[in-house]
């Protein structure tokens, strides 16, 4: 909280609709990654899916620690980092200060309602030293 106290950081909570993403390398990328009825498919598909319906393109985006596509892997500015339930939190505040965005998925289940908390910085400067 103290990161939100301070200004360094914004986050807003989104419901994430169970959806599967349109873009074929994406539905390919998780397909390699995970089996369909995995909590953390559906959950990295909604939370991929979101970012479609939104249009949020970042330049590149990663999941669970893996570039989603090869082809756009840059890391740092404008990057997104899909997260599901905490992995690599600790990293969180280094992905920050490199200008990367993430949108944490908190609870990945199969069946119930999938909720993400989308964290941006608001002010690079008041970030803690790494």
């Amino acid at each position: 909280m103290e990161l939100l106290d301070t200004g360094a950081i914004e986050i807003s909570r989104i419901a994430l609709p169970a959806a599967d993403p349109t873009n074929p390398a994406a539905v390919a990328a998780l397909g390699r990654r995970w089996k369909p009825d995995s909590p953390l498919h559906r959950a990295a598909a909604a939370a991929v899916r979101y970012t479609e319906d939104t249009s949020m393109s970042p330049p590149s985006m990663w999941v669970q620690g893996q570039p989603l596509d090869h082809c756009h892997d840059q890391y740092g500015a404008g990057a997104l980092w899909i997260n599901l339930g905490w992995y690599h939190f600790d990293q969180l505040i280094y992905r920050l200060r490199e200008g990367t965005q993430s949108l944490e998925v908190v609870r990945p289940t199969r069946t119930q309602p999938l909720h993400a908390l989308h964290i941006t910085v608001r002010d690079i400067a008041a970030l803690p030293s790494m």
